[in-house]
């Protein structure tokens, strides 16, 4: 018998229907979501091939190779970072009027 999520299912890539575990979900889907939590944090943080990112760039913007090296690809990598990135401090009320009258 299909379940009363089935179709809802079919038309989101949401996490709807799990069911239930006590109060909690059942083993499978909570390790589920825990394997992709941790494959977005891996893609997030993780390193990036820049060579590899710009040869297929190139190679989408002329498959046929008809422009020649270097000829097509109109972006470039940014390399840098804001000034205290990384240093994230909490704000301020006293220094900022427009808070501290709240």
């Amino acid at each position: 018998m299909a379940s009363p999520w089935d179709r809802l299912k079919s038309l989101t890539p949401a996490r709807i229907g799990l069911g239930r575990a006590g109060d909690g979900l059942p083993t499978a889907a909570l390790l589920d979501l825990q394997m992709a939590h941790a494959k977005a944090g891996d893609a997030v943080h993780g390193v990036a091939d820049w060579e590899h990112l710009s040869r297929a760039r190139a190679a989408a913007d002329d498959p046929a190779g008809e422009r020649g090296a270097g000829q097509g690809v109109l972006s470039a990598p940014v390399r840098s970072r804001p000034a205290g990135w990384g240093r994230a401090k909490p704000p301020d009320c006293r220094q900022n009027p427009a808070i501290s009258s709240l």
